[in-house]
């Protein structure tokens, strides 16, 4: 997801600035996805390191991800600038400009920045909001005919993945491939034969997409169901006595009951 963000900034700021002298300077900087949490902010940025940060980044739908990520994008921008960055005119200016160019290049829609807006995902909303209404839909972008392939609940056939050219996505647990569009069904065919078609997203290749994710962790006396718990998905905490469980699950309930018939001869609990 890191690459995918970057790549899909650096391709709005090719979009919006073109031949640019500071172009290069406008791609310049560092990029930090935290699931770190803060009541107060989405996500900051830091002149002086040049560092984009976006928070909660778990919890965030893949469009609500990137809007605050323009928004930090826009300070950096400003302040290569300007020499410095705040609210003012100025950063609103770049704002518009970025949220225009990703309405363009269908990275995030109309209607996405709308519910963003209307759901008040931002401290600047109402200010995001009056931006919207000045979209024209006069952008000069043409779109690759690309699409995004997104693979989940596989980690029985990753190794066939792997083999065709799919990357892990550590944000969803999931497998990835841009291909042509013309190579779409194809693909899709084969996928057919290898895992149920609920488990498939394709997007357009702009789009940064991602599942939320539920999480099952299994703790206790996990030595002796290890290999099952690996067989499952599951990978063994940073502390090294939790077995953590991470991927989109449309039953999270029913996935911890299956879990606990599955493990209920090993002296484990499962939460």
């Amino acid at each position: 997801m890191f690459y995918e963000v970057r790549n899909t900034f650096h391709k709005l700021i090719d979009y919006v600035y073109g031949n640019d002298e500071n172009i290069n300077k406008y791609k310049s900087f560092y990029l930090e996805l935290s699931n770190q949490f803060y009541k107060s902010k989405g996500g900051d940025y830091n002149t002086v390191a040049k560092r984009i940060r976006v928070f909660d980044v778990a919890n965030r739908t893949t469009s609500n991800l990137i809007g605050v990520g323009l928004h930090e994008l826009a300070h950096h921008i400003d302040a290569v600038q300007n020499g410095a960055t705040g609210h003012g005119k100025p950063f609103y200016e770049i704002y518009a400009q970025l949220i225009f160019g990703s309405i363009d290049m269908r990275i995030i829609s109309m209607d996405e920045w709308q519910e963003l807006v209307n759901k008040k995902q931002y401290s600047d909303s109402s200010k995001v909001k009056k931006i919207l209404n000045n979209y024209t839909n006069e952008g000069s972008y043409v779109s690759e005919e690309i699409v995004k392939i997104c693979v989940y609940n596989s980690y029985a056939i990753k190794d066939l993945l792997k083999a065709r050219k799919y990357i892990f996505n550590k944000l969803d647990y999931s497998w990835r491939k841009v291909i042509p569009f013309k190579e779409l069904q194809f693909e899709k065919e084969y996928l057919s034969t290898i895992i149920d078609e609920k488990n498939v997203d394709v997007v357009e290749g702009n789009k940064i997409h991602a599942r939320l994710q539920d999480t099952i962790v299994v703790t206790g006396d996990t030595f002796q169901c290890k290999d099952l718990l690996k067989a499952e998905g599951f990978k063994v905490s940073k502390e090294g006595n939790n077995w953590v469980w991470k991927k989109p699950s449309e039953n999270r309930n029913e996935d911890i009951r299956q879990y606990r018939i599955m493990l209920q001869s090993y002296n484990v609990t499962i939460k």
